[in-house]
């Protein structure tokens, strides 16, 4: 069975499903709760906030009233030590969203809560303090002070802590060099690549050690070797630093590289959300799945999903076991040793299906596609 008839076969899972309410143990370190936002004439977004209230379909009181909903009902958790990518078209509300986080923007209804504290009722002074001490946030653009050093820029967060300049200045120095600045210290902005302006950014954030990093599509500017080499730079920090995080992205491959889960965002709702390969092999919409393409469900498939089911015959001759989760490169290399087949099993440890070298030449084949 192809890739393409496993997700199509799939029993497709409901929209209601990427309400996210997976807490795990403990208080997640980010819940947002029926998120709305509306834009409009003042009376127009009271009025529609109240409908909404009361119990009213939100689409239709959005339209009743002449409003925009930038977020319509969002609820999701983000868990501790958890990259979650956010992804959606421009204006599907991913950014709004993610400036609820730390305040920036607030809610017509519902809200955030960090570590079980309401975001929106915090004073100007705690949000100021959640701002510098932890929640950190990277733009699209890296937004340095062009009249500051590159040590200047990233010891800011510091200074406005009042700590004093050996101190911050140390702590600087420890984040250039892990992020391949150190020489660029006496630089300014202007002298340096985007990809180091950016590495500046993130430098700027981390030197401040917050739990929270929120990242607003911070390296869709850069050139793609650039790209991949932060991208993959950001997944180990993340990883050795025990850090939680938010990144916004309109790039599925980027998603698919950075991610734990992945929320997709239509129209300021969010419509699925769920690991990488659940995002890709079970589409929950039309736009999810135009994001979720044949030609990247073909490159990231795995054992399970190309799997031919066993028949009345029972387990198939094969002496190599893969789980159902082994991807593609595991399973050529099992084929590649000199066998015919392999089992593919479950958690469990049942044989669930089998692989043979036609069924995987095969797949190979659509994956590459018609030559020109």
């Amino acid at each position: 069975m192809t890739v393409a008839a496993t997700a199509a076969a799939a029993e497709p899972p409901s929209v209601e499903a990427a309400t996210d309410t997976a807490v795990g143990a403990g208080i997640p370190a980010i819940a947002v709760d029926g998120l709305w936002k509306l834009f409009g004439p003042s009376r127009a977004v009271r009025a529609a906030a109240t409908a909404i209230r009361q119990g009213a379909d939100g689409a239709r009181a959005v339209a009743d009233h002449g409003v925009f909903a930038a977020v319509a009902g969002v609820s999701l958790t983000v868990r501790r030590r958890e990259i979650l990518c956010v992804m959606g078209l421009s204006g599907s509300g991913k950014s709004t969203l993610v400036r609820h986080i730390n305040g920036l923007v607030a809610p017509t209804l519902g809200g955030v809560r960090i570590d079980g504290r309401a975001v929106e009722g915090l004073s100007a002074d705690q949000l100021r303090e959640l701002r510098t001490t932890q929640v950190g946030m990277v733009f699209q653009s890296a937004s340095l002070f062009p009249h500051r050093t590159v040590l200047e820029n990233v010891t800011f967060g510091l200074e406005v802590r009042g700590l004093p300049r050996a101190v911050r200045e140390e702590r600087a120095r420890d984040w250039l060099g892990r992020l391949h600045l150190r020489d660029a210290e006496d630089r300014f902005p202007t002298e340096l690549s985007g990809g180091m302006q950016q590495r500046v950014g993130l430098a700027r954030t981390l030197v401040t050690d917050p739990d929270i990093l929120l990242l607003d599509e911070p390296f869709s500017a850069l050139d793609p070797i650039i790209r991949r080499d932060l991208q993959a730079q950001f997944v180990t920090l993340c990883r050795e630093l025990d850090k939680t995080a938010v990144f916004i992205t309109h790039d599925f491959e980027e998603a698919l590289k950075v991610a734990d889960r992945i929320g997709v965002m239509v129209g300021g709702r969010l419509v699925q959300i769920g690991t990488p390969h659940e995002i890709l092999m079970r589409p929950a919409t039309e736009q999810v799945a135009a994001f979720a393409t044949d030609g990247l469900r073909r490159r990231h498939a795995r054992a399970g999903d190309l799997a031919r089911p066993l028949t009345t015959g029972g387990e198939p001759a094969a002496r190599t076991r893969l789980p159902a989760d082994a991807p593609l490169p595991v399973v050529l290399d099992a084929l590649c040793e000199g066998e015919a087949a392999v089992a593919v099993v479950d958690a469990a440890g049942r044989v669930v299906g089998h692989l043979d070298r036609a069924t995987v030449l095969r797949h190979l084949r659509h994956a590459v596609g018609d030559p020109d």
